[in-house]
């Protein structure tokens, strides 16, 4: 079929800031016996050579192009739907791949439609796989699987024409087995199978946009196929109508960070902040579950704290929840699984808890420790206990000094 499964996979320091950030809050309530906590004094911690500077007061982001198509795909892997959200039994991701033009789309669909691309004007993607099991199953066993793929173009008419090129082309390398289908709740999708293969592969322009999905069942079974495949077309369409395309001119003007996410979150001194999708990036929680490989708990975890915005960067994950109460909650998941031994959390440094991980024996995640700080919760994560102690804390004298955003 045309579409494959996607296997993955300063030191300086501002005074104001930390002045500010350490100001003894006595009690100055007009009411008797109600005095506010006092901050910690952020500047004994034992932070080693993290900054804890927010982003903008020491760097500066110079937007490239390719930096724009990043944010871009980050945006839009905000609207492409997590297979738990099709189906509850599709519970494991298998992946997901940015795509930035044509050559990368390959990755997702066979070599016959890069001249398709190409000649569209292929702009930029993303490609999920979601699955009813975590590895691909022996052929006699079969699986539940989808594969989905969006893709932008400059405008609806070539979309649309892009949309019926992927099918045809693909659709012409065994013309005398692959056979069309018609899904009867979306007659403008390009559909077809090939009778005894348990796929189902499916093309449908929505706007500028392209979705083309793989759709794997158990068995031969065309009715099933169709089903949830329309299953698929129902999560995804709606999500994609709601996202307005982007002008190259567009692209370009993305804001690098718009939540201040990247701000608060911490990073080595000379980390470089490139937007790389998954990797140095901010998502919305449908947005971060792509790379999640078994994403339900983690989903409901954000869902009842209210997260809504969360930001990578130098393997450190910021959560933005709806308030202090739902991150301390929120805070109190992150390491309650049994793979986790704790240890000593930095001294001094309040609203912390560290783990390390029995699973891995060498690893530079082993050892993990949770930060939060108000309706902030931070994961840092190290090889070593020494070192993620100092991020720990170098992380909450970081967010400390950001309450002025």
């Amino acid at each position: 079929m045309r579409i494959h499964n996607i296997f993955t996979s300063s030191t300086a320091r501002c005074a104001a800031l930390a002045i500010a950030a350490t100001t003894m809050l006595t009690g100055c309530s007009a009411e008797s016996g109600t005095a506010v906590p006092a901050e910690p004094d952020i500047r004994g911690f034992e932070i080693g050579s993290y900054p804890t500077t927010p982003l903008d007061l020491r760097w500066e982001y110079n937007p490239t192009l390719l930096d724009g198509v990043e944010l871009a795909i980050m945006r839009l892997s905000d609207n492409v739907v997590n297979g738990i959200e099709v189906d509850p039994k599709l519970k494991y991701n298998r992946g997901a791949k940015e795509f930035g033009d044509a050559d990368a789309a390959t990755e997702l669909l066979a070599d016959v439609n890069r001249p398709v691309l190409e000649r569209h004007n292929f702009m930029f993607g993303l490609g999920i796989t979601s699955a009813d099991r975590a590895k691909p199953a022996d052929k006699s066993l079969g699986e539940t699987s989808i594969t989905i793929g969006a893709l932008q173009f400059p405008d609806d008419k070539t979309a649309e024409s892009a949309a019926r090129d992927l099918d045809r082309t693909d659709l012409e390398v065994a013309p005398d087995q692959n056979k069309p289908v018609t899904l009867k709740n979306y007659p403008n999708a390009h559909s077809h199978w090939r009778p005894g293969v348990p796929t189902l592969g499916t093309t449908m322009a929505v706007g500028s946009y392209v979705i083309t999905m793989l759709i794997t069942w158990p068995s031969p079974d065309l009715d099933a196929l169709t089903m949830l495949a329309e299953k698929t077309y129902a999560a995804q369409v709606p999500l994609l109508e709601q996202l307005a395309p982007l002008s190259k001119r567009e692209i370009a003007a993305l804001p690098f960070d718009p939540e201040s996410m990247f701000q608060r979150t911490l990073t080595s001194e000379s980390f470089f902040f490139s937007p790389r999708v998954g990797a140095v990036a901010v998502h919305t929680p449908r947005g971060i579950l792509h790379w999640v490989s078994e994403p339900a708990e983690k989903q409901k975890d954000m869902e009842d704290s209210g997260t809504d915005s969360i930001a990578i960067a130098d393997d450190t994950y910021l959560y933005r929840t709806r308030d202090a109460e739902s991150a301390a909650t929120f805070a109190d998941t992150r390491l309650a699984s049994s793979r986790w031994t704790p240890i000593d959390a930095p001294k001094d440094v309040p609203g912390v808890r560290c783990g390390e991980d029995s699973t891995r024996s060498d690893s530079d995640k082993k050892f993990v420790c949770i930060v939060q700080y108000g309706r902030y919760v931070a994961q840092v994560q190290s090889g070593q206990p020494v070192d993620v102690k100092q991020r720990a804390a170098a992380q909450y004298a970081l967010l400390a000094n950001s309450q002025y955003q």
